[in-house]
């Protein structure tokens, strides 16, 4: 279930469709604060830069290594992608 305090912003919607997508789910089964690692299509350290790549493509930022460091649940990228994107505006 999809915690709506954490998923206010358009930023965030688009990246739950995006991981949505890649799963094969429906966005409103995507957990906010479930571990990206975890999820069955981004177990791997690979798969997950290629969806942090498809990510920072789609908003046009680039989240440096060390905040891509700090990022383990969905909730964490969502704030890694708005605060590169405040940073570009």
């Amino acid at each position: 279930m999809r915690p709506q305090e954490n998923f206010m912003s358009e930023a965030a919607d688009k990246i739950v469709r995006m991981l949505a997508r890649r799963m094969q789910v429906q966005p409103e089964q995507i957990d906010g604060s479930r571990r990206i690692a975890d999820r069955a299509d981004i177990d791997d350290s690979l798969a997950f830069l290629d969806f942090i790549g498809e990510v920072e493509e789609t908003f046009a930022v680039c989240i440096p290594d060390e905040a891509l460091d700090k990022v383990q649940s969905l909730d964490d990228l969502v704030r890694a992608v708005e605060g590169g994107m405040r940073a570009h505006a």
